[in-house]
């Protein structure tokens, strides 16, 4: 998450933040859905290879601590 525009995923307030500029805030869209395929492609490709010590625990933001663990 933190390498995505903004550290976050686009939402309903970027109309607020980005108002009439739309270039800009199709740009942090676009960057979002790229960043999107890039972790499917990632996911499948570890699947394919049957590579679960890649699997890292799902973290909130701002907690230190993992919400969940996948068991190994």
């Amino acid at each position: 998450m933190r390498s995505l525009p903004n550290g976050k995923l686009p939402d309903r307030q970027d109309f607020m933040r980005y108002g009439q500029d739309l270039a800009g805030r199709m740009q942090v869209w676009t960057a979002t859905a790229r960043a999107s395929e890039q972790l499917a492609d990632e996911f499948s490709a570890g699947l394919e290879r049957h590579d679960m010590a890649q699997v890292q625990p799902l973290e909130r933001a701002g907690q230190a601590e993992p919400e969940a663990t996948i068991p190994a």
